[in-house]
């Protein structure tokens, strides 16, 4: 077991904050945050009890005999091709993932949001907005 490496193991329970992979004889902990680039509600999204997965092995602690995983390190990093994919100017699609008061979060690929600021929602100052996400 060392940090880096790409192992296989078996989803053996899932939580609201992660799940737990058996990787032939230690449990590893695949959080939440380490699933996807994108958004996740609920790891089973992704995942089932019983899946075979290949994960990256983020930390090991012989010590503590704890080893934390992730999926999402054996993808590329979305913002690493941000700049060629979305120029300034260019018009693009994307899904309101979340709205504050300071204005709504955009999702254009998985892992790639941005912020539209209610200061550019509207040209003038009556700005009533009312949106299901």
């Amino acid at each position: 077991m060392r940090e880096g490496a790409t192992v296989t193991g078996l989803i053996k329970n899932i939580t609201d904050y992660g799940a737990f992979v058996d990787l032939g004889g230690m449990d590893g902990l695949l959080h939440i945050t380490d699933m996807s680039w994108g958004r996740v509600k609920h790891p089973s999204e992704l995942l089932n009890v019983g899946d075979e997965i290949q994960v990256m092995v983020l930390k090991y602690d012989q010590e503590k005999e704890r080893v934390s995983l992730g999926l999402k390190q054996l993808q590329q990093d979305p913002w690493q091709a941000v700049k060629e994919k979305y120029t300034p100017g260019t018009k693009v699609k994307g899904k309101v993932v979340s709205l504050a008061d300071y204005g709504a979060f955009v999702e254009l690929n998985d892992g790639i949001e941005g912020l539209i600021h209610v200061s550019e929602m509207s040209w003038t100052n009556e700005l009533n907005i009312r949106l299901n996400v």
